[in-house]
């Protein structure tokens, strides 16, 4: 039987977090270990989500001390200044905002009028595929508020390969 892939969604409280966290519920090869929300912080899982029955308790901040897959729901700006103490912890990232959006750093401010929190990580662009779930990079840029970097993000736990990586789709500009 392969491994359970141990996921975290830090922010799973907003649109993003709350379809990614219905998605990842159901997938039979991930294990729910935190949810994240300053504004649910303390409430149970089964308050906020009472058909998953799921069982524990919303964190404030996230904990990525064995998490092998962080998926990162949190307003743009926010997720990319955490990115790098949870990829330092050894968790792999998948970002579900803009952060990592564009490949060249400097567009950054061209597009979203502020500078990049971490200019330095970089992700993978293009859509996944099984050649690019063994690369070595440790975060991963979805394309916002699509459902399909979702669905392609979880689908990829299921593989019986361990998680090196996965790539969800990225705009260039």
């Amino acid at each position: 039987m392969p491994k359970m892939v141990k996921a975290a969604v830090a922010g799973a409280n907003g649109y993003a977090g709350m379809t990614l966290v219905n998605l990842l519920a159901r997938h039979p090869g991930v294990q729910l270990s935190q949810l994240t929300s300053r504004s649910y912080a303390g409430k149970a899982y089964s308050e906020v989500f009472p058909l998953l029955g799921l069982k524990g308790e919303f964190r404030a901040e996230p904990d990525p001390e064995g998490i092998d897959v962080m998926f990162s729901c949190l307003p743009h700006n926010v997720g990319a200044g955490k990115a790098a103490g949870w990829i330092a912890a050894g968790a792999r990232v998948i970002d579900m905002s803009a952060d990592f959006r564009l490949q060249d750093p400097k567009q950054y401010p061209v597009w979203y009028r502020q500078e990049h929190p971490q200019p330095d990580l970089r992700s993978l662009p293009g859509l996944p595929r099984p050649i690019l779930w063994s690369t070595p990079s440790r975060a991963s840029a979805g394309p916002g508020g699509h459902l399909a970097s979702g669905s392609i993000s979880a689908r990829s736990t299921s593989r019986s390969a361990p998680i090196r990586s996965v790539a969800t789709a990225t705009f260039r500009s």
